[in-house]
């Protein structure tokens, strides 16, 4: 078992350095690949909640995060989001027996963010509408970006849907084994094999809570305002915090101001963008004060959490996220009309 949390925790560091850059490119590539519909009109985006399961889990994950759609019966899909669970010191694929033999198990590298991308076709059953897809991806920071691929059906009316999806992932093989001439266990890699796990999600469309609709081609607008605005905030943020701290040499800590500046530049940089983007029509300020007020809620679950692994981390996807909607909600329902 020892080996095992110490590649946990050494992961968990690495994926510290990664996980911002590739969330900034993920998000930057799903509104454009959205924006390929017919002249850019009928992209939907949605928040998703879904419960997934699978032998290589080893328990029920909760995983939120964010769906982009093309308009038409055959759509583009896109997908990104995160497992948001408790990680515990004990492995529950393990059992607490000492094996007789080399134990073999197969666990999934859950360490977000998840990208799916794919294709879907939409239909109608009476009132209600119907659709199917199907999509490969890429899910982990820390191990390696392993692959996934699944299929899925759903069905809804008006802006939400419920559906299931079956998925195969890249696990990675372990053996747990006795050290030779010691009373002690430790785990070695085996290599890695396809794991199956099962989900089932709900989604409503963020036209729904912002007034602008599934028909409405102006979401990708606001969201490469807010996500340019959100990433020029950061990078501000963090030279103004390294310049009020030039004094501090030899230490991490002398990071922290730059930190903290990033996360107050990104968090002003993202309602600002989407103001920006929308015309300012809308209330900045009232904007900004949402934006801080969740990187603070943030900030707090991760300080609760009290680690760097998956939980953190995503807490680390959703809070952007959850800026970006809440600016765009704002931008439009403070709208002045002119």
């Amino acid at each position: 078992m020892t080996g095992r949390r110490s590649e946990t925790r050494g992961a968990g560091r690495r994926s510290r350095h990664t996980l911002v850059p590739v969330l900034l490119g993920l998000l930057a590539a799903a509104p454009p690949l959205a924006g390929q519909g017919a002249a850019g009109s009928g992209t939907a985006v949605s928040f998703r909640i879904g419960i997934a399961g699978g032998p290589g889990a080893c328990r029920l994950l909760v995983v939120p995060g964010v769906e982009v759609r093309t308009p038409g019966r055959l759509r583009a899909v896109g997908v990104l989001d995160t497992y948001l669970f408790r990680v515990t010191e004990t492995d529950p694929c393990r059992s607490t027996a000492e094996p007789a033999a080399p134990e073999r198990t197969t666990y999934l590298p859950l360490a977000p963010p998840r990208l799916r991308l794919g294709a879907g076709w939409r239909g109608t059953m009476g009132e209600l509408h119907t659709g199917a897809r199907a999509y490969v991806g890429q899910q982990g920071v820390m191990e390696g970006f392993q692959p996934m691929a699944g299929a899925g059906v759903e069905v809804g009316s008006g802006p939400w849907a419920v559906g299931v999806d079956g998925t195969l992932h890249r696990g990675v093989v372990r053996e747990r084994f006795r050290i030779p001439g010691s009373e002690y266990y430790d785990t070695r890699f085996v290599g890695t094999e396809w794991t199956p796990t099962m989900e089932v999600a709900a989604r409503l469309d963020v036209g729904a809570l912002t007034g602008s609709g599934a028909g409405s081609p102006r979401l990708l607008r606001p969201v490469l305002g807010g996500i340019a605005g959100g990433t020029v905030g950061a990078l501000v943020g963090f030279g103004v915090g390294l310049g009020l701290n030039r004094g501090c040499t030899g230490d991490e800590i002398c990071l922290i101001p730059a930190l903290l500046g990033s996360i107050v530049g990104e968090s002003l940089g993202v309602p600002l963008g989407v103001h920006l983007a929308e015309g300012r029509r809308g209330s900045l300020l009232l904007g900004a004060g949402a934006s801080l007020g969740i990187a603070g809620v943030g900030l707090a679950g991760m300080a609760v959490l009290g680690d760097s692994g998956p939980p953190a981390q995503g807490i680390a996807v959703l809070v952007p996220v959850a800026q970006l909607a809440a600016s765009i909600a704002i931008e439009r329902g403070t709208a002045r009309r002119r």
